[in-house]
């Protein structure tokens, strides 16, 4: 199970999600899909993406997803 904290910032509110339960890159894929949920009604978090156009950010060796 991944471990989420919510935070409020001048840009809004947003989710923090430590990626624990799966590799990086199936989390990436998951992460591409939930936009085509969205597009259909269907509540989802949807990824905020880094810097490097990535929905997945490593500190200090934890993977971790910001969503709105």
């Amino acid at each position: 199970m991944n471990r989420t904290e919510r935070t409020t910032t001048e840009t809004g509110s947003h989710a923090i999600e430590q990626l624990a339960d799966r590799p990086p890159a199936t989390a990436r894929d998951v992460h591409q899909v939930l936009p085509r949920f969205a597009e259909q009604g269907i509540p989802v978090p949807l990824s905020r993406m880094t810097v490097e156009s990535d929905t997945g950010l490593n500190v200090n060796g934890e993977w971790y997803r910001a969503s709105s």
